[in-house]
């Protein structure tokens, strides 16, 4: 009896001393998968085991072996509320779902969360009407403008390399996206979002999507206008997923923003985004050529 007792007991001890560990290694404080020569990052298992500013380096070592830091795994900051800030390198190509969910302390600007310059969610559904995404930021997070009907008018800077899946999806009341860089597009981006009226392309690539059959709704497809740059019809009508548009015009000017004429006297114009002269107190998006011919972008609400 005494034996058997004594078994049980070494057994149950070395149960309770085999950890299992949710990650592979941890250097400086963050935790990281390894896989082949890449690491992704990830978490210990345990609530809130990132807080203040967490900097992510491009590549680590461990074990003689170099590991390019390429990926944030799903909810691998989940429910860090003391995260104040995270620096994401260049090197991450993916970032998971929810990978910062409930992290309330992350910097806001403009009236969104950002870790680094990866742009996470809307602050308290606050994002309404028309809407400016700040210049530098690479990727748009997946879901990250998810049913947020209060949307009108969307502009993504040329910085944006990266659109989540389903970030404005069931966006229903988005009616204009002008889209600044030819960012790679994830599944369901614009689905069900069926009151587009214009999208408006100022890129020399079609954006890669990564499934023609989900982007967009039907009704985007066969009622809203594609506006692309002049001599870029033919392109956008053979392009994987944008193919699918019926309405595809190469209305807009090659330079963008910096295409509107000068003023013939000494006061700044103001256009729109298709490049039409509208009035200095028209709300939205406005292009403002100075005399010196200067351009800048800027919202009237």
């Amino acid at each position: 009896m005494w034996s058997l007792q004594k078994s049980a007991c070494l057994l149950l001890c070395l149960a309770l001393s085999q950890v299992v560990r949710s990650y592979d290694v941890c250097l400086d404080g963050v935790y990281y998968d390894l896989t082949g020569n890449e690491a992704t990052v990830t978490n210990n298992g345990e609530p809130k085991c990132y807080s203040g500013n967490v900097a992510i380096p491009p590549t680590i070592a461990h074990e003689h072996t170099v590991y390019s830091v390429t990926a944030i795994a799903p909810l691998a900051f989940n429910g860090c509320t003391g995260l104040t800030g995270v620096s994401i390198p260049a090197t991450v190509k993916t970032v998971g779902d929810d990978a910062f969910k409930g992290c309330p302390c992350l910097p806001v600007a403009d009236k969104l969360f950002y870790a680094g310059t990866y742009l996470v969610t809307p602050y308290e559904c606050s994002v309404t009407g028309t809407y400016i995404i700040r210049d530098g930021t690479r990727w748009i997070g997946n879901r990250a403008f998810n049913e947020r009907p209060c949307i009108t008018y969307m502009d993504i800077p040329a910085s944006v390399e990266h659109i989540g899946k389903k970030a404005f999806y069931l966006c229903t009341f988005l009616k204009t996206v002008t889209l600044n860089s030819s960012a790679d597009i994830g599944d369901s981006v614009f689905a069900e979002t069926t009151a587009i009226t214009d999208f408006n392309i100022y890129c020399t690539q079609a954006p890669p999507i990564a499934n023609e059959d989900n982007a967009f709704s039907e009704t985007t497809c066969q009622t809203a206008t594609l506006h692309v740059l002049k001599g870029y019809k033919n392109l956008f009508k053979t392009a994987y997923g944008w193919r699918k548009f019926v309405n595809i015009v190469d209305d807009l000017e090659p330079a963008g923003i910096h295409s509107v004429k000068t003023s013939d006297n000494n006061t700044a114009v103001h256009y729109d985004t298709c490049g039409r002269r509208i009035e200095p107190s028209q709300k939205g998006i406005h292009i403002i050529q100075t005399p010196s011919g200067a351009s800048r972008k800027i919202l009237i609400q």
